[in-house]
């Protein structure tokens, strides 16, 4: 709420839209990385569904993931079963937005992919010099934990360099502009239209724990008039008041 607010405000508010997705940029590294806990959820769908043929681990390749989370968790999860960096699991996982993924996203939907709707908190554009950029996520910055003095040089950093692109592969769906030259497209319209393009190939769909929020109606009813017909939808959730608003909502306002 607070990021829309910013958003939707003028001048100086737009300054701390940048400082507050700097913080939760470094949030998330501080809490995925100094802590060895990892979402349970993610580790037991991965052990279900990951497949070993001729030595090496895949996913099914009908099974697709399109999330509004922009954490790590998946990634962190499948890093203890392929021992890989942050980066090459997203390579190999095909999960974008990400360093190998980007301008343009070039997405293989004939094999198990995974599209983040928000982007991903966690990739930065590293300035080795004044003239060279590279892209990094989090295994290239640090090997263990982050301490407070490192926390908050690194939250200088992406709030003051404005050319950072952590805040072109983190960004909500509803931010409809290009704050970053560096990033030559859309991204988020990129991840909604191959998001599209899975839903309308999509025969079987699995919603887990999503209460359709009001700042994601827009792009969750342009995924929705993609679906066939005839898709089988199955809810899933704890609360059946949940259910029951997600079943009996007109599909016109989702």
């Amino acid at each position: 709420t607070l990021a829309r607010r910013y958003f939707l405000s003028e001048g100086v508010f737009f300054n701390k839209l940048v400082n507050l997705k700097a913080l939760l940029n470094i949030f998330f590294l501080q809490i995925q990385i100094n802590s060895d806990e990892k979402d349970k959820r993610y580790d037991s769908f991965i052990a279900t569904m990951l497949e070993r043929d001729a030595g090496k681990l895949s996913m099914p390749p009908n099974v697709k993931f399109v999330s509004w989370n922009y954490d790590l968790q998946l990634e962190l999860s499948l890093k203890n079963y392929r021992g890989k960096r942050i980066k090459d699991i997203q390579r190999d996982f095909q999960i974008t937005p990400s360093v190998f993924l980007h301008k343009p996203l070039e997405v293989d939907l004939d094999n198990f992919a995974v599209v983040k709707l928000n982007g991903t908190a966690g990739i930065y554009d590293r300035q080795r010099d004044r003239n060279t950029h590279e892209l990094a996520d989090i295994d290239d910055f640090y090997a263990g934990h982050i301490f407070p003095k490192e926390m908050i040089a690194l939250f200088k950093e992406l709030s003051e360099n404005r050319k950072t692109t952590c805040l072109n592969f983190f960004r909500f769906s509803w931010e409809n502009y290009n704050i970053n030259r560096y990033i030559e497209n859309d991204l988020s319209q990129e991840t909604q239209n191959i998001a599209a393009e899975i839903f309308s190939d999509t025969q079987i769909l699995v919603i887990i724990g999503y209460s359709f929020p009001v700042f994601n109606r827009k792009v969750d009813l342009k995924l929705f008039e993609s679906l066939p017909n005839r898709t089988i939808v199955y809810i899933q959730d704890t609360n059946a008041k949940a259910r029951k608003i997600i079943v009996e909502t007109p599909a016109a306002s989702p």
